[in-house]
């Protein structure tokens, strides 16, 4: 009878302990899932921004050409010389007139779209939102390496979110476009963690997640 209730009490002991180490694993679980969203998240957001600052680069660049092209023709004469040749001075006046207007309207336009500008914002965005993704994937790197608690990797996921709130609220504005740019970049070979990712799976299947 003594050693049935000795083997009772450990086996009430042993359920006991698997009692208490469950909840323990799914928070586990549940950190390395709340990172690894985060990482998702901020890796579209950072390549979102970086495509619209190639955007609004190739128009700026692409304003600044017909700009250049327009004003050499208005200025140089050529089309007045051109169709004066053919005798047809009235319509070289009115092409000349069409030309000049042009030259200056994409020049001003210039300062109202502000292609420049918003390239830049876009360009200071992706920066700041790839250094908090590149500490997301050190932070989970380092939690499933046993580096850091689960209680460290919380409290430092929960900084790190206190830093995003206010830097996602003051991002400038993508469009359906940008995301699709992004999406695209990311399913080829704009990748920015392949190695990252190999990583993960190997500390994952040593923890025996």
């Amino acid at each position: 009878m003594r050693y049935k209730a000795v083997n009772q009490s450990q086996q009430n002991g042993e359920q006991l302990q698997v009692q208490i180490q469950q909840p323990f694993s799914d928070c586990n679980n549940v950190i390395i899932a709340n990172l690894k969203d985060s990482i998702g998240r901020m890796k579209y957001t950072y390549k979102t921004h970086e495509k619209a600052a190639d955007k609004y680069s190739c128009l700026e660049n692409l304003r600044k050409i017909c700009v250049i092209i327009l004003t050499s023709v208005t200025s140089a004469s050529f089309i007045t010389t051109l169709f004066d040749y053919f005798g047809q001075a009235r319509i070289s006046n009115l092409i000349s007139g069409i030309t000049a207007f042009l030259a200056v309207l994409t020049s001003f336009a210039g300062d109202y779209l502000d292609y420049s500008n918003r390239r830049d914002s876009h360009k200071r965005a992706g920066v700041a939102i790839r250094t908090l993704f590149v500490r997301y994937e050190d932070l989970l790197s380092d939690y499933l390496a046993g580096e850091i608690s689960t209680a460290q990797a919380r409290k430092i996921r929960d900084e790190y979110r206190k830093l995003e709130e206010p830097l996602l609220a003051a991002l400038p504005r993508t469009t359906k476009w940008d995301y699709f740019a992004a999406d695209k970049a990311l399913q080829s070979n704009e990748k920015p963690s392949e190695n990252q990712d190999a990583l993960e799976t190997i500390l994952l299947h040593r923890r025996g997640k």
